[in-house]
């Protein structure tokens, strides 16, 4: 099946001349960020969000690229992060003064220290992990806990923080009772996080979850000083941000709390792209299979969640078709099937759209297939080669040296 979550090609995708030819250039396969519009997904959700005196952090786990981190850095409040090597890239990345939030239900002891030196906020995640931990003292952290409001807002259980025996958040049923029963054991708090939806193009469900909260923990909302609404919520020129409105509006204007988002996909999914080559074809039981210069590796969701990419030069009624296959001797890696206007050849590039979140840091060498080329295309349509990897990258991870091979 097709995962829910993908949205159809953007404008911008369906621009096949100009931007076609240049991405055809890259040495394949390769991923692809658009700094323009990376730009203006930026620009069109700060400029919808800030106006109500909420601030963006960036979640790295969406996209973890240093160049992108840096451009980032100047234009957003701060970084998201789940883990200590991800703190220590963002701290390094950000500087001293930006803030950096963590929640992690992988959070250990002996790293706890370093995170309280590294980021402003922690969530700790479960009534546990608070009851061991909350009461350390660090000179910059400010601790918080993280909410399962036990509110579904997505279908697929994959995606749903709010699933039953969900790992992510202590149960708001479960803060209810532990405010009567354990008056003390929220002392410390000073900030609460949650989060709900999974590219939501509707802020609606937002304004749900903060009155749930309203309603089940005033007490805490009114000792907290900050809460983090999580992401899950995508921006186009049509979005209503009135539901946001109201929302930020009973956080802050009646509880006084700085209010927080951490949207990824938002920000960066429509900004990247794959760019292949067809390397081979043949006929496979009255099909053609196209076997192309990259995998599933490249862009694991394909085969985790077997949603269908987005092909930007792909056409509903195209009368060549194809399956489109990548190199590896998995017999799952497959992109599915697609039709276009001209015939594919061997050396035809194929671009997959709407790849710029949860690809390039889940991309992996199965096989020992290289990790793609990374580029840069400016805002003025200037294409650049910013990273390439080697046979290094792929023996490093396995201690292996030139001595030990011969």
């Amino acid at each position: 099946m097709e995962l829910f979550r993908k949205k159809g090609l953007t404008r911008e995708d369906r621009l096949a001349g100009a931007r076609g030819a240049l991405l055809s250039q890259c040495i394949t396969p390769a991923f692809v960020f658009d700094q323009g519009q990376l730009s203006n997904n930026l620009e069109r959700l700060l400029g919808g969000v800030q106006p109500l005196g909420c601030r963006v952090l960036y979640p790295l786990k969406s996209a973890s690229w240093a160049p992108l981190l840096r451009w980032l850095a100047p234009r957003v409040d701060g970084f998201a992060v789940s883990s200590l090597f991800e703190a220590r890239f963002a701290r390094e990345v950000a500087g001293p003064q930006k803030a950096i939030h963590l929640t992690t239900p992988g959070l250990k002891e002996e790293d706890l220290e370093e995170l309280g030196s590294l980021c402003d906020c922690i969530a700790f995640n479960s009534e546990t992990q608070w009851a061991r931990l909350a009461t350390r003292k660090f000179d910059r952290s400010s601790h918080g806990l993280r909410v399962n409001p036990q509110l579904s807002m997505v279908n697929d259980n994959r995606y749903d923080p709010c699933r039953i025996n969900s790992k992510l958040g202590v149960p708001l049923s479960r803060i209810s009772e532990l405010t009567t029963a354990k008056p003390r054991l929220f002392d410390e708090l000073q900030g609460l996080h949650f989060h709900t939806n999974c590219l939501s193009e509707d802020w609606s469900p937002l304004l749900l979850t903060v009155d749930r909260l309203r309603r089940w923990i005033s007490p805490l909302l009114e000792r907290a000083s900050w809460i983090n609404l999580g992401g899950g919520y995508l921006v186009d020129e049509e979005t209503d941000f009135r539901p946001l409105a109201e929302a930020i509006s009973i956080l802050s204007g009646q509880f006084g709390l700085q209010v927080f988002i951490e949207p990824g996909t938002g920000i960066i999914n429509s900004a990247g792209s794959f760019v292949s080559r067809v390397i081979d074809l043949f006929e496979s039981d009255g099909k053609i299979v196209v076997i192309l210069d990259t995998t599933v590796n490249h862009m694991p969701e394909v085969f985790e969640y077997q949603f269908k990419p987005d092909v930007s030069n792909a056409v509903l009624d195209g009368l060549f078709k194809y399956v489109l296959a990548g190199c590896s001797c998995l017999a799952g890696d497959v992109f599915g099937e697609y039709a276009f206007e001209q015939p594919l050849e061997i050396g035809s590039t194929i671009v997959f759209a709407n790849l710029g979140a949860y690809s390039l840091v889940k991309a992996h060498m199965f096989n020992g297939i290289n990790l793609p080329n990374i580029y840069s295309l400016s805002s003025s349509g200037e294409l650049s080669l910013s990273k390439t990897f080697s046979y290094s990258d792929f023996t490093v991870r396995y201690k292996v040296d030139a001595n030990e091979i011969n």
